[in-house]
């Protein structure tokens, strides 16, 4: 008599292990869904050409801050012509730019001398000290280019933050969808060769009884017509699991970036244990504020903020330059208390540029306008878009739960059916044929609940990916 049809993991990894053992260092025999999420988020190429480019977006940053180190410098100039020296002019000093309104502090010393010195150049036989400031009075007043340019290298390392959050979101969904369909083949598998464990068993029996006249010869054909309808399914089986693994593989690699290939497992994994399915996850979805943490829109307002950095710089462009430096002279033959800067030791000059038909400035000041209208446009339709597909995958994932509790009952009335049958079939009042069908309808549901399953999983993960979140299962 038939047993009930029960998962056989041993026999699973008996026959897997023959027929789809992979050779090489490195291999893994055992890949939980924790594990495989570490694995993926640590060592796969394109989370690591991710981090680089986080990298990348530092190294901006810090390259703009270069514009406000200080800066020295000498300049030395001497002309000896006929033997006489007509001048020695040195000029030495540091320059302190700052954010604050675009201006720079400067100070040094000159030391002048010569025959044929230029009076305007003559200092004090120990030099002149100067210190003093230039200051941008109408453009580059309140913003310039290096500020522009350090806060737009600022919104960029954002950026590449946040680039960074949408690849681990894109390459955990592309990748679990990977892993989840590489265990449905597992399981399904699992089944079949039960099953199919089950239809020698059985075979061998209605043969040798019907060698004994206990059983007609169409029981024998019944019985091995079943057998072979289940390794067909089973041959098929293997080929999903390999072009399943092979699939799962791409996403597989060591701390070193080479591939991992993956052996069979040697632990089974419970659909119990996808990620998406842990309380805090299911508390993210329910978050009313995701879509202002979603990637797409974070990008899009980072954008929208860079734009109006550039506009707002190119705006200033419309003002005329008016400059004024101011420098304090100090006199080196005199005390501290004798100097007099703002009687008659200083130096001053102003300067004053306009272009007249600013048509560069208006020109790209419009552009920016544009750029940012687009932007919002862009940023509207994102939006909608986001909220229309994170309701509709949400229904669908309610929805799925509903089938797969459905199914789960399906697959216990159908057990019911074909123990029933069973029964029947040792009191003598059934037939192979009826047990055959009741056994196949059996695998069948089973199926099914395995592949609602699995889509249950994938769906929860869409929607986690929907609102920019699914880089959260790894926390």
């Amino acid at each position: 008599m038939r047993t009930v049809i029960l998962p056989n993991m041993r026999i699973l990894l008996l026959i897997v292990g023959l027929s789809c053992t992979l050779t090489g260092f490195g291999q893994l025999n055992e890949l939980t869904e924790d594990q495989f999420i570490r694995l993926l988020l640590n060592n796969h190429p394109q989370i690591l050409r991710a981090d680089l480019f986080q990298e990348v977006g530092r190294q901006e940053v810090r390259a703009n801050l270069g514009f406000f180190d200080p800066i020295i410098g000498a300049d030395f100039y001497r002309k000896n012509f006929s033997n006489s020296i007509y001048y020695n002019k040195l000029d030495a000093g540091i320059m302190q730019p700052l954010s604050f309104l675009g201006m720079d502090l400067i100070g040094g010393v000159e030391v002048n001398n010569g025959n044929f010195l230029n009076p305007a150049d003559n200092t004090p036989a120990n030099g002149l000290v100067y210190a003093g400031v230039n200051l941008p009075l109408l453009q580059g007043m309140m913003i310039d280019r290096r500020r522009t340019d350090l806060a737009v290298s600022r919104i960029f390392r954002d950026q590449t933050n946040v680039e960074f959050i949408e690849a681990a979101n894109n390459l955990l969904s592309n990748g679990l969808r990977s892993y989840w369909n590489w265990v449905k083949t597992l399981k399904r598998l699992e089944l079949i060769v039960g099953v199919l464990e089950n239809n020698r068993e059985v075979f061998e029996g209605v043969k040798s009884a019907f060698l004994v006249g206990d059983r007609p010869a169409i029981d024998t054909v019944e019985s091995f017509q079943q057998l072979q309808t289940i390794t067909l399914q089973y041959e098929q089986e293997l080929v999903r699991l390999q072009v399943a693994r092979n699939d799962l593989e791409r996403f597989l690699f060591d701390n070193e970036a080479q591939p991992v290939p993956l052996e069979s497992p040697d632990t089974d994994i419970p659909f119990e244990s996808a990620a998406a399915f842990r309380p805090a996850i299911l508390q993210l979805l329910t978050d009313e504020d995701w879509m202002q943490h979603h990637p797409t829109i974070q990008l899009l307002e980072l954008e929208a903020k860079r734009l109006g950095v550039q506009t707002r710089w190119e705006r200033e462009q419309l003002k005329p330059r008016l400059d004024v430096n101011y420098n304090f002279l100090f006199n080196t033959n005199m005390t501290p208390l004798e100097q007099t800067f703002l009687s008659d030791n200083f130096q001053v000059g102003v300067g004053f540029s306009f272009p007249i038909l600013m048509r560069r400035a208006l020109g790209r000041t419009e552009q920016f306008k544009i750029f940012q209208t687009q932007n919002q446009l862009m940023l509207t339709e994102e939006m909608t878009l986001l909220r229309n597909m994170y309701e509709a995958n949400m229904y669908a994932y309610e929805n799925l739960q509903e089938q797969v509790l459905i199914t789960e009952r399906i697959v216990e009335t159908a057990r019911a059916l074909y123990e029933a049958e069973l029964r029947r079939f040792g009191l003598g009042e059934s037939s192979v044929f009826l047990v055959n069908t009741r056994e196949l309808q059996y695998l069948q549901v089973q199926n099914n609940l395995i592949e609602l399953k699995t889509e249950q999983i994938l769906q929860s993960y869409q929607v986690a990916f929907d609102v920019g979140l699914l880089y959260k299962i790894a926390d």
